[in-house]
This record gives structure tokens, sequence and C-alpha cells, in this order.
């Protein structure tokens, strides 16, 4: 005889409830909006008396096209997953995802843990098949924003440049300062210029490396000591040399947030865009050295 045991669980279990907030940008304006969303859905799941807070799984100054770069959503579908939630909040579709097919895969997902996603502003839930039809909808809608979105910053961009105008923002360069718009060489602009000096008189990268080190130059850096990439990409960039490049790669692709190679685009190039840290001279000499170097390592390639 088998005998099988059957669970039955109380009536009265109270729902186990998340909320899901994310904002795209860290301004001011967004950040009291993260906020009041917070206090809001916290307020709510606890005025519920059915209802168990769990917690506000939060992502702020992330896009909502790639579930992978949000460290709040995806602990909370692996949360969910794992049985610790019954029902998530979110304030609208484009908050749960603004990437179609992701937004339709983490649903099925959910549904087929048995929780429940409730967006407010559209009235639906995950769980009724009724509204199964509006969300694939509302989803691809939330998409098609986000790429409008893309092609306007693109757009914007591209004429920009074509003004000679991009600033540097946050990708800070070694040895400039950017003050109204304008590079200008600041305390550390010896860095690149012993680097320049030190590659033209036919140093090595170890030996650059070894010399920046001796002088304090790592400690102005998040590592120890420069990497071979680093001294690199410093002697390729024509910043140092007073010009400047702009859109160096494809644009962005709104989905993948990856330079699209498959695009066609525009470069713009400006000579004597700012003061140079090093002279044209030596620029010259380290751009010959580094397409030589290059053509011995790909010939010998070659012959192996």
């Amino acid at each position: 005889m088998k005998v099988t045991r059957v669970v039955h669980e109380a009536e009265g279990r109270r729902k186990r409830v998340a909320a899901y907030v994310r904002v795209s940008t860290l301004c001011e304006e967004q950040g009291e909006s993260f906020e009041a969303q917070m206090k809001y859905f916290k307020t709510l799941i606890e005025s519920v008396r059915d209802w168990e807070f769990v917690e506000i799984y939060a992502d702020q100054g992330i896009t909502g096209v790639n579930a992978k770069k949000r460290n709040g959503f995806t602990r909370m579908i692996e949360d969910a997953v794992n049985g610790k939630i019954d029902i998530i909040l979110v304030k609208s579709i484009s908050r749960f995802a603004r990437n179609s097919k992701e937004a339709q895969m983490y649903i099925h997902k959910l549904k087929e843990s048995n929780v429940e996603v409730r967006f407010e502003r559209e009235g639906i839930s995950s769980l009724n098949p009724q509204s199964e039809m509006v969300f694939n909808f509302m989803a691809a809608i939330a998409q098609e924003e986000s790429k409008s979105i893309s092609e306007n910053m693109k757009w914007t961009y591209q004429r920009l440049a074509e003004r000679g105008i991009r600033h540097i923002g946050n990708n800070h360069v070694l040895g400039y300062a950017e003050i109204e718009g304008k590079l200008v060489p600041n305390e550390d602009a010896w860095i690149p210029k012993l680097i320049f000096e030190e590659y033209a008189a036919g140093l090595k990268s170890k030996e650059i490396i070894k010399h920046l080190d001796e002088r304090g130059a790592r400690r102005m850096r998040k590592k120890d000591s420069f990497q071979y990439s680093t001294i690199n990409y410093i002697l390729r960039n024509e910043i140092y040399v007073g010009d400047r490049k702009i859109q160096k790669k494809p644009p962005i692709d709104y989905l993948t947030k990856r330079p699209d190679y498959t695009k066609s685009y525009d470069s713009f190039y400006i000579k004597d865009d700012h003061e140079g840290i090093v002279s044209r001279e030596v620029w010259k000499k380290v751009q010959r050295r580094i397409k030589s170097e290059t053509e011995k390592r790909a010939k010998k390639k070659g012959n192996l």
C-alpha cells in the first residue's frame, strides 16, 4: 500500500508582496520620483491586511532594455522563482521592461512559479488570461518608445559632432580637465607627456611603467600600477596632440547598449581643437613607431 502525504496550507496565509521600482536617470527630479515610488509601494503593501511586505526591489539610473544590468530586477526574479514572493507590484509595464521579448519571457517565467505581477497604470494582472494581449501590446509600445528616445539622442549627437561639439562627460581624460567645454591640461599632464617622450625615444612599455611608478604616478590610478593597455591607449589618443576625433565607434544599439558595427556612421576629425600636451613632432614619431611595430608583429605572426 502506498501512502502519499498531501499538505494543505492554512486558508488565512497572507500573500507575500513585493514591488519593483526603476528610474532611468540619476537627475534630481527622477531621484525624487524614485524615492516617492518606494515610499508609496511600501505604505500601500503594509496597509493591506492580507499582505505581508517582502521588499522594494529597485534600480536607479538603469535603462529598462537589458535585464542583466538591473541587479534589483534580477534579484527579484530569483527570489520570486525560489518561492519568496506571491505578488509583485509595478507602476507600469515600461518600468518592468522596455524590451518586449524580455518582458514576455520574465512574465511567463513568473507565471510558471505562480507569481502574479500587477501593473498599476495599465490596471492589469499577469495571471489574468484576458490581459495577456494588452500586456504584449503595451510592452511593444514601451520598446518603441525606448527606440525613439535612442534615435533622437543619436540625431542630436550627430548634429553636435558636425559642429565639432562633444563633451567628455564622465570619461575623464588623464592629463586634462574640461573647463567650459574646452580641454585644458591639468596637474597630471606630465604623465602622458612622459609616456609619449619616452616611447618616442625608444623605451619599451615595461620601462615606461617602471619610471611612472618611481615618480608616483601609480598613486593617481585605481590600480597599483599602469597597465600595458593603458599605455597603448594613451599613445594612440589624438587628444594629447591637441586634436579631437568625434564618434570613434558606431552608435550604441538601444537594446544591447553596445556599438552596432553593422551600421554606417560618420566620424569628424578636428585639428588644433585644444592645447596639446605633446608636440606634433613627438606625436608623429610615436605613431610611426606604433605602425612599424604593428607591421612587425603581423609579419612575424604570418610566418608562424
